[in-house]
């Protein structure tokens, strides 16, 4: 159980500092830096802390939803949260372009607004 509070601590953790690296990364956009080593440094450690955290989303998806041994119990008000989040992060994050940019029927939309 130590293990699984550790685990969810450790998401919590990379989750603040991607929203982090987020807000400091529009941040870099609005002020126009010239600085573009900053901003590719920013976008990397953005996309890196993002895959760990899919990862690990995933990883702590698949221990609580095993088939084989319910865990039901161990969705705590930590964890609803974390999900919670994970699933706001995935939809704002999402690639939307390629969506809305590609599907006919949008493009028929965009076009018709």
């Amino acid at each position: 159980m130590k293990f699984y509070h550790s685990f969810i601590i450790l998401i919590v953790i990379l989750k603040l500092m991607f929203f982090g690296l987020s807000i400091y990364r529009e941040y870099l956009i609005f002020k126009k830096s010239k600085n573009s080593t900053l901003y590719d440094n920013i976008t990397k450690l953005r996309l890196h802390s993002e895959l760990i955290i899919s990862l690990l989303i995933s990883f702590l998806l698949i221990y609580l939803f095993n088939p084989y041994y319910p865990k039901i119990y161990l969705i705590d008000k930590e964890t609803k949260i974390i999900l919670f989040a994970y699933g706001w992060i995935t939809l704002v994050t999402a690639s939307w372009e390629d969506i809305f940019g590609e599907s006919f029927i949008f493009k028929l939309f965009k076009d018709f607004f």
